[in-house]
C-alpha cells in the first residue's frame, strides 16, 4: 500500500506487527490487542498536541463473523 500523506506533520507507519513495534496496545490478551487486526497506522496531526489515528486492516475474506 502506497500513502500519500497531505502533510509532513502526519505519519504512516506501514506493514504494522508484533515483530516491528512494542506499542502496548498489541498485547497477547486478544480481547484488548490490536495484534493481528491492524495492517497500517496513519496518525493525522490535528493540532498542536491532538492526533487523529487511523487504523486499517485488509481482509481477504469476509464472513458473519468478521
Amino acid at each position: 500500500m502506497k500513502v500519500k500523506l497531505a502533510s509532513e506533520d502526519n505519519l504512516c507507519i506501514a506493514n504494522v506487527d508484533k515483530k516491528k513495534t512494542d506499542f502496548q496496545f498489541f498485547q497477547t490478551i486478544k480481547m484488548k490487542s490490536m495484534y493481528k487486526r491492524v495492517d497500517h497506522m496513519i496518525f493525522e496531526r490535528q493540532c498542536e498536541d491532538k492526533w487523529k489515528l487511523h487504523l486499517i486492516e485488509f481482509r481477504r475474506a469476509y464472513s458473519v463473523y468478521t
